[in-house]
């Protein structure tokens, strides 16, 4: 019996390395392009970076799109291309009005942001339009079972518009612009070439409209407020820090993200294969296997956690990175020295990442609501007091709200049946 509790432990190995790759390709080229905007352009143009994704997250969680697990229940009601229609034609009006927003309130915008390109806004609008799409019709295409479809639509679109950004950023002056308009052209490209021939109008039914959003309605109300949870506990998390602290602290909380979010891609994998093990077993009321999956996942994370220590530590001490490079990554010392904190909120998610598939195998959905949302106001709690009162470093007090966030759903867990 393995890790995984079963004796396909090489096929389960297997997966969770393709999850974390394909994941790499979606999403880990950005954060490496931001961690190399750090290291050789101004502090300023990384911070309205950071701000600016934090306001585009937002505008994701806004379009009924970004919901996908509503569709494990509407995909039994309603024919799938009818669902793409009318969330299609949802998502059309909802760009629309955020368009309409960011041309009304654009001084308030530029002067928060200091930041006055309005073509960037609405670029933002745009990539959480076309993005929310693709990974809305990926989801379709795993419940269609049609696997390798699936891992094209949710992971290409991100690769392409990484690659395209990335040229932005080399070409263009304005960095800023070059990173969203080389992420929006890269979407588009892979819309008009794989995508469009999929959400189009064909088929649009108003009659659909109704009865879909009747059944939407309280799955995504529900699912919108977790994810805003989730938002200011990440890129949300500046927007929080920027009413007190400095921005010199700004982009130190800038580079532990950026950091954190690679450092994820090694959890992503194991998470994909651990929580429907997880399921699975709960479901065949194997709670014993369930629990014992549990604790050696999180052995698992402890000992990943220390490796990631041990060679973050090696490179600080062996590696001198500022005489290699001749002295021109200015920032890559706080990047590298900000690397521990990013790990301890690695571990600190781990207690997450092990207990909420039981909360959510076992339909628990508003219990673990309440949890996170009471854990999130000790945490912010929790750093206020660290950072304000104790006068803790930046990278400290995030640290601690993590471990505050995290560990109150884990110790919940270990009081109730579902353990």
């Amino acid at each position: 019996m393995g890790i995984f509790g079963s004796k396909i432990n090489f096929t389960l190995f297997k997966s969770s390395i393709l999850y974390s790759i394909a994941e790499g390709a979606s999403k880990g080229g950005f954060q490496i392009l931001l961690l190399i905007i750090a290291s050789f352009i101004a502090n300023d143009v990384y911070l309205v970076l950071m701000l600016l994704l934090g306001l585009e997250a937002l505008m994701k969680m806004v379009y009924v799109t970004f919901y996908g697990n509503v569709l494990y229940k509407l995909i039994d009601l309603f024919p799938s291309k009818s669902i793409l229609n009318v969330f299609f034609v949802i998502s059309l009006l909802q760009l629309g009005i955020f368009i309409i927003l960011l041309l009304l309130f654009n001084q308030y915008i530029f002067a928060y942001y200091s930041y006055d390109n309005q073509i960037v806004f609405i670029l933002l609008a745009a990539n959480a339009f076309i993005a929310n799409l693709s990974v809305y019709y990926s989801v379709i295409l795993q419940l269609q079972e049609r696997h390798s479809e699936a891992v094209k639509y949710r992971s290409l679109p991100f690769f392409i518009g990484f690659v395209v950004a990335l040229g932005g950023v080399m070409v263009l002056e304005d960095k800023v612009l070059g990173f969203f308009l080389g992420k929006f052209l890269g979407f588009l490209f892979f819309y008009i070439i794989f995508l469009a021939r999929k959400i189009t109008f064909s088929s649009f039914s108003l009659r659909l409209i109704k009865p879909v959003l009747k059944e939407m309605k309280g799955r995504v109300s529900y699912s919108f407020f977790i994810a805003i949870m989730g938002w200011l506990s990440s890129l949300g998390f500046m927007y929080v820090a920027k009413l007190w602290n400095t921005d010199d602290d700004l982009v130190i909380l800038g580079y532990i993200i950026n950091v954190y979010n690679v450092l994820f891609l090694f959890g992503y994998g194991i998470n994909q294969v651990y929580s429907p093990r997880v399921k699975d077993l709960i479901v065949r009321n194997n709670y014993v296997k369930a629990n014992r999956l549990k604790w050696n996942i999180l052995v698992l994370y402890f000992l990943i956690s220390l490796l990631m220590f041990v060679g973050l530590a090696a490179i600080n001490s062996l590696v001198p990175l500022q005489t290699l490079f001749n002295g021109k990554l200015e920032n890559i010392s706080d990047i590298l020295s900000v690397g521990y904190f990013s790990i301890f909120i690695f571990l600190a998610n781990s207690f997450n990442w092990v207990v909420s598939p039981f909360y959510f195998s076992l339909d628990k959905f508003r219990q673990y609501f309440y949890l996170t949302a009471v854990s999130l106001i000790l945490a912010f709690v929790g750093f206020y007091l660290g950072c304000f009162v104790a006068i803790l470093n930046i990278g400290i007090g995030y640290a601690v709200f993590y471990f505050i966030k995290n560990l109150i759903p884990f110790v919940f867990s270990l009081k109730t049946e579902m353990t």
